[in-house]
């Protein structure tokens, strides 16, 4: 969204507590009520400070992190329920740290007897394969070392980038709480079975009859048609999945009296209007699409021809889109109807007709947005394009679809295609219970999913599942879903099986195992072959689809290609020429009161990621929570129902209710609360809770308000508070330092993550350089020349980058990082190398005023290091390539370092995370770890090393081919997983590199450069493109730099960065700048070793 984060006027400051964005009139005003620019609401409302710390009542979480910089010392002091749960934690995943800096017993070594054919023990190979969710393909390159994978990479033959699930893959797959074998119910409980005597069993039910299967949602086509032959063989089949896409398909069976999916090209989109969706997070398309959309938000594509695209967000929570759009309105999500009927009435010229939607046109801002989105969208035509949530009514996507035709977007960014699952599963799953419940199915068999906890609870499916003479399930752990079955079937995971998936456009992906099933499992292609008779045929059944698809040159020699490649060329689905009905029909008024919506936590999906971990762990990107999920409420809703953070409420919808705690969050609509899925599972496993064994639930079941009546959201919830409160575990509020710390945050941010407008930038493409002014820097010491051949670097786009945190566990998984517990969250001692900072602008009392920018961060490798030069025992020392190392051996953990880091990036073992690894029980976690980066123990400190390891192996290999390292031949872990391309690296001696490029645009700048820190992470200044109409009509933050004069500001603003631009210092200047490299190019890696 536009300039939020614009410094003050020049001249305007009277003095040091001048807020940004404020001009000296103002200035009393601001700072005596509300500040300008908060990263959280309690320093919204000015309880960050010493004395309300240290006040009677205060909780211990404010007063840990103001004041003190570590907030707690108390190593080893923990009660005995949360160090059992800390434990519990270590045990089942921090330990995946890896074994290296342990002391093991020794061991014989068994070398090959007859290595196989191209293997070097200790080189990685890489393997294309794919991901199913839901679906949607992922599809992915995954690393394994000596025959274990451990760690996935984008498929760059297809796009670039991944998903947090993706990159969490390893981690699951490593899960010791995975089933490990077959089982079935007797008078004693579970009891140990084979496969064999499944099968059996399974088969001779088959033959009698009466046989049900309910499916996850898949896109394989392998398993459709195993199922539509196990349906010739008198087998009913059911999808299901408690996220899906049932209502996109039945409004586009409104539209157009046709099942049809839309494809979205953002590349094309000049005008992109999100109605409450979250199109670069949640869709199933999600990775692709934020791809398409970053390369219309550069405004150097301009030059190309390809105008900077504009973002209008209508949402009733902070998503990401919502965060990167130039314009957002909250509001409810059952409003988003009324506010598609004003477009579709300002766009086509005439009036809308519905009573909430009337009621919504008499709000000045939603008119004036509306009236703007609507000529714009007129104006970009069929270049524009309108995305409705999946979670919509039925009638709302067909609206869409009727208005993306009349503006003429079918063919240019909407594609339509013939909808491969043609099963609702919504309605699969109501007959399949009713079925179930008179008696007609005999026996149920369970491929995949978890609908004992994620159906709707109205249907008492789990009920039904009890009465059910015979039942089965396949599944990866034995979740709420097992234990009620008769037979427990040990899934393999899609690392270890067979497959294949179609992405969302159509297009055929081939997925391969990189190991035998760790624990003899089976894939649903695997069991569903074997109950027609086919042994062992995964692979032969994926083969033969291939076959049947009659593509051009079919054969042993295409068929490998497409192993090698994970993705078969020209199988993309033909679009359909549809035409929409002139009866199309009309959105059905939404009624007043709280509304509740339910959303797939962007974390842990549906729950079937809920014992993972690295994603319990991580950050959600708008509340920050760890470890958690809330009943969400807005700043004015919470006020009047008289709640707070971690106040207790008790929330009821249509005779169902749920206990749970509530978050406030900025930005959120009035009289909304929406609160996420996959949270309170009681069979999930040590992570997320296991109540066999005392372990509680991670969060809040959000399923047990959900219902056949309120599958995306629903109007008629009452929220009431209730005694007690709840503890979360957010980092929002971490590394504060002091309250001077925050002052001097707040006067700094429009320099840290700095913004400008289109216009602003064509105008002055350089206008970071003017935002403030830093004179010449001398250095207490002497500056070092740095002599290495390469000298690397590093930018981050603030104008592409999204917040999908997919960088932050790619970074975990790629160096070991450890997980750490909800307790030690709590105490500020999360261990993630790279975060993603979220700062707010705007009044909080006043949602359609806030506005939000985000900000990755990760160590920014100071050439002028202020953690070298107190380190006592040089345990952080710089290389020659003018990276900032870590002697880990040397370290004594003084934390002086961690101390004087100015951006708080660095990291500190206060626990031994891998001496769980000689356990008997953890051996398997060994095999995760990556082998070629150092496990850290405890007392030492650790932080981001720009992937040394993939600097040296790719040194190795130009060093034995005599020659340069080539741009492009190192990717960093965050890089390669970043969808949007936002991080950039590289050496910056070479000229023709992309990051010497990247750090040249003009746009670039340093963080802190006044500090003289002369960091080799340069940042990408935000552009937004707003429409001028709204900036006085619905101002949101700070809305452009009216004030702006270059003259007055000056120039000289790079300060520790130079470059190309002459202001400054450079990065050593001549000391590492080599013009005589004139660059290679660049070349893939990858694929060729499958």
């Amino acid at each position: 969204m536009s300039d939020i984060l614009s410094g003050p006027p020049p001249g305007s400051h009277s003095g040091p507590d001048l807020l940004p964005g404020t001009n000296s009139g103002e200035a009393a005003k601001a700072t005596s009520s509300k500040p300008t620019v908060w990263q959280s609401l309690s320093e919204f409302e000015g309880k960050l400070t010493r004395d309300l710390a240290t006040a009677d009542g205060a909780t211990d979480d404010v007063a840990s992190f103001v004041g003190r910089e570590f907030p707690t010392d108390d190593f080893d002091q923990m009660d005995g329920v949360d160090r059992r749960r800390f434990f519990q934690i270590l045990g089942a995943s921090a330990a995946l740290a890896g074994a290296s800096s342990c002391r093991w017993e020794r061991e014989t070594i068994l070398p090959y007897a007859e290595r196989p054919e191209e293997m070097i023990p200790g080189k990685p190979r890489h393997y294309a394969s794919v991901m199913d969710l839901a679906g949607a393909a992922r599809p992915v390159k995954v690393t394994s070392y000596d025959g274990r994978p451990v760690k996935v990479e984008p498929n760059t033959l297809v796009g670039h980038g991944t998903d947090v699930f993706s990159q969490a893959a390893v981690l699951e797959f490593y899960d010791p709480d995975r089933s490990r074998g077959v089982a079935r119910r007797s008078a004693d409980g579970m009891v140990d079975s084979s496969w064999k005597d499944a099968l059996a069993a399974l088969r001779s039910k088959v033959a009698e009859g009466g046989v049900a299967v309910l499916a996850s949602t898949t896109s394989s086509p392998t398993l459709a048609r195993l199922g539509a032959e196990l349906q010739g063989a008198g087998v009913s089949w059911h999808w299901w999945s408690p996220v899906n896409e049932d209502m996109a398909v039945a409004g586009a069976e409104m539209a157009f009296g046709r099942k049809v999916r839309a494809s979205y090209n953002l590349k094309q989109a000049d005008v992109v209007i999100a109605l409450d969706s979250d199109f670069q997070r949640t869709h199933p398309d999600a990775v692709r699409m934020a791809a398409d959309f970053a390369t219309r938000r550069m405004p150097e594509e301009g030059a190309a021809g390809k105008e900077m695209s504009r973002l209008y967000s209508v949402e009733s929570r902070f998503t990401s889109t919502g965060v990167t759009s130039d314009h957002r309105l909250p509001v409810r999500s059952s409003d988003v109807g009324a506010v598609l009927e004003l477009l579709q009435a300002a766009v086509s010229g005439g009036s809308a007709s519905g009573a909430r939607a009337r009621a919504l046109a008499g709000n000045a801002k939603v008119a004036a947005f509306v009236k703007a989105a609507a000529e714009d969208l007129k104006a970009a035509g069929s270049h524009g394009v309108v995305i409705p949530g999946g979670h919509q009514p039925a009638e709302v996507h067909a609206q869409a679809h009727a208005l993306n035709a009349a503006i003429g977007a079918n063919g240019t960014t909407v594609s339509l295609i013939d909808e491969p699952l043609l099963g609702g599963m919504d309605a699969g799953l109501k007959s399949l219970v009713a079925d179930m419940k008179s008696g007609a199915v005999k026996t149920l068999l369970i491929l995949e999913g978890n609908p004992a906890y994620d159906a709707p609870a109205d249907l008492g499916f789990a009920a039904a599942l009890e009465a059910c003479p015979t039942t089965a399930h396949l599944s990866l752990y034995r979740n709420e879903t097992s234990v009620l079955c008769g037979w427990h079937l040990n899934s393999a995971h899609w690392l270890e099986a067979w497959g294949d998936a179609r992405s969302w456009d159509g297009t055929y992906h081939v997925a391969q195992p990189l190991i035998n099933p760790l624990f003899g499992g089976m894939s649903s292609i695997d069991l569903c072959a074997a109950l027609l008779g086919r042994k062992d045929a995964g692979r032969e059944e994926v083969r033969a689809t291939f076959d049947g698809m009659n593509l051009p040159g079919s054969g042993e020699a295409r068929y490998r290609q497409a192993l090698h490649d994970g993705v078969v060329e020209g199988t993309r689905a033909a679009a359909v020429n549809v035409t929409v009905r002139g009866n199309v029909q009309a959105i059905p008024a939404a009624a007043e009161g709280m509304e509740v919506t339910f959303f797939p936590c962007p974390k842990v999906y549906d729950g079937r990621y809920s014992n993972n971990g690295w994603l319990q762990e991580l950050p959600d990107f708008t509340t920050k929570m760890t470890w958690d999920n809330a009943v969400l409420l807005g700043v004015a809703t919470s006020k009047e129902l008289g709640v707070t953070t971690g106040s207790k409420v008790k929330v009821t919808l249509n005779g169902r209710t749920l206990d749970a705690a509530v978050y406030v969050a900025p930005g959120q609509a009035e009289n909304s609360a929406a609160i996420s899925m996959g949270y309170g599972r009681k069979h999930a496993g040590l992570v997320a809770g296991f109540e066999k064994t005392g372990v509680d639930a991670a969060g809040f079941d959000a399923f047990q308000l959900r219902g056949t009546d309120s599958m995306g959201m629903a109007v008629g919830a009452t929220v009431a508070k209730a005694g007690g409160s709840y503890s979360f575990a957010t980092t929002q509020e971490h590394h504060l330092i002091d309250e001077i710390g925050m002052k001097g945050r707040r006067e700094r941010l429009h320099k840290l993550a700095m913004e400008g407008t289109l216009e602003e930038w064509k105008e002055d493409p350089n206008f970071p350089e003017h935002v403030y002014h830093v004179p010449k820097l001398e250095s207490l010491f002497d500056q070092r020349k740095y002599e290495g051949t390469h000298q690397w670097g590093m930018t981050i786009d603030l104008s592409t980058c999204n917040g999908c945190n997919a960088c932050v566990v790619a970074c975990q998984s790629e160096n070991n990082i450890p997980i750490v517990g909800k307790e030690q969250v709590k105490r500020g001692r999360e261990m993630h190398w790279m975060r993603v900072d979220l700062y707010y602008q705007g009044d909080a009392d006043e949602a359609d005023t806030v506005d939000a920018v985000n900000q990755p961060i990760n160590c920014l490798q100071c050439e002028n290091a202020p953690c070298e030069q107190v380190c006592p025992v040089a345990a952080t020392v710089h290389g020659e390539e003018g990276t900032n190392d870590m002697v880990y051996n040397r370290c004594i953990g003084t934390r002086y370092c961690g101390n004087n880091c100015p951006v708080k990036v660095r990291r500190f073992n206060y626990f031994h995370y891998t001496k769980f690894m000689d356990e008997p029980e953890h051996k398997l976690l060994q095999l995760r770890s990556n082998p070629n980066v150092t496990v850290r123990s405890r007392g030492v400190m650790e932080k981001c090393t720009y992937c040394m390891q993939r600097v040296s192996e790719a040194r190795i290999v130009a060093r034995n081919e005599d020659r340069r390292i080539r741009d492009g031949e190192v990717i960093t872990a965050c890089q390669a997983s970043c969808p949007t391309q936002a991080i950039t690296f590289g050496d910056l001696n070479d000229p023709e590199s992309r990051v010497s490029k990247k750090q040249g645009l003009g746009r670039d700048y340093s963080m802190l450069a006044e500090l003289n820190i002369k960091p080799r992470t340069q940042y990408l200044a935000r552009i937004s493109n707003p429409n001028t109409a709204l900036a006085t009509a619905m101002p949101q933050g700070v809305k452009g730099r009216d004030d702006y004069d270059p003259a007055t500001y000056g120039h000289g603003g790079h300060g520790a960065h130079g470059g190309g631009h002459g202001h400054g210092d450079s990065h050593g200047g001549d000391d590492h700048t080599d013009t005589s490299h004139s660059g290679d190019s660049t070349e893939g890696a990858g694929h060729d070793d499958h």
